[in-house]
């Protein structure tokens, strides 16, 4: 029997309308048109490729799923213009040094799936996914020493009120340790800057209690510690969905923010071909910040109309 799925407390949006998560795995091990041809199989809708490191599997009964290369010197064809610069527009020149990119690529690169915004109530049906793709070979973090594949979840948020998405950050620093804790972290994660940690000047601001700033206060003290995605737990994508004026005023990858009302929770660790290891475990743990950050939330509500009733 497989573990259990828990979901938070605040299930449903200000809209009354059930909260959404995307799920993004990686891994090596198969074939992008494989991994689509899984993804037909198990949810329906129809596959269709731009390129031969880009997959999508559109209409599902859950939505659109993209399956590529984590790679963007592939997906985006970046070696043509170097090929460019030397006068070079074979397409059999460009052909072939994809082949030998992408033999490299399937040592170091991951492969990426990519599912749709999901119900929460939908997420063991990814879990099925997992599970048949471990079956059908797909290989995770230990694969080599040198990879780094990695599992990131894009939480919907319950509402966009100060004093929910500053509940959110406390918890999530308050909690970071334990979550973590007992995690199997590839070498290449330690070493390599995939994830830098947040500052602990900018921990220590948010943790204060006397820490009461305004809405735009907020994002502006977050960009200025921390003007970049690499973060364990990205804000920019909601951030830049809340104002993204302000959010581009800072020297941050511009063209690489999605907007979204959803965190972006990067996990250290894909063990997909470890028959113990589940989405469920690793989303129940994400659960226990959810259910701190609404406590915490409440806390600053009572207590900013306790401020207030004083005033």
């Amino acid at each position: 029997m497989g573990t259990t799925f828990r979901f938070p407390h605040r299930q449903l949006t200000s809209a009354g309308r059930e909260r959404r998560v995307g799920v993004e795995i990686e891994f090596s091990g198969l074939g992008l048109r494989e991994t689509a041809e899984l993804v037909h199989k198990l949810f329906g809708g129809r596959v269709v490729s731009d390129h031969r490191f880009s997959y999508r599997v559109q209409s599902t009964r859950l939505g659109d799923f993209e399956i590529d290369s984590d790679a963007s010197f592939l997906t985006k064809r970046k070696w043509e213009k170097y090929l460019a610069v030397f006068g070079v527009k074979s397409p059999a020149v460009g052909s072939a040094i994809e082949d030998i990119v992408a033999t490299v690529s399937d040592e170091v690169v991951p492969y990426e799936i990519t599912s749709p915004p999901l119900a929460f109530s939908q997420l063991p049906q990814i879990d099925e996914l997992r599970e048949r793709l471990r079956v059908a070979g797909a290989l995770g973090t230990h694969a080599h020493f040198f990879t780094a594949f990695g599992l990131q979840f894009n939480p919907e948020l319950p509402d966009l009120r100060l004093e929910t998405l500053l509940g959110y950050m406390r918890a999530f620093f308050i909690r970071y340790e334990e979550l973590i804790e007992g995690e199997d972290i590839p070498l290449a994660r330690k070493v390599l800057p995939f994830i830098d940690p947040f500052p602990v000047a900018y921990i220590e601001q948010v943790l204060d209690p006397d820490y009461k700033p305004s809405l735009n206060g907020f994002m502006r003290d977050y960009l200025e510690f921390n003007p970049t995605r690499n973060r364990p737990l990205d804000w920019l994508p909601l951030f830049a969905h809340i104002n993204q004026d302000l959010v581009f005023e800072y020297p941050v990858e511009n063209d690489l923010i999605k907007p979204r009302p959803t965190l972006h929770y990067r996990l250290p660790s894909s063990l997909i071909d470890d028959p113990s290891w589940s989405i469920a475990k690793v989303w129940n743990k994400w659960v226990e910040i959810e259910d701190l950050a609404e406590e915490l939330s409440f806390s600053h509500q009572k207590a900013s109309i306790a401020d207030g009733a004083r005033v």
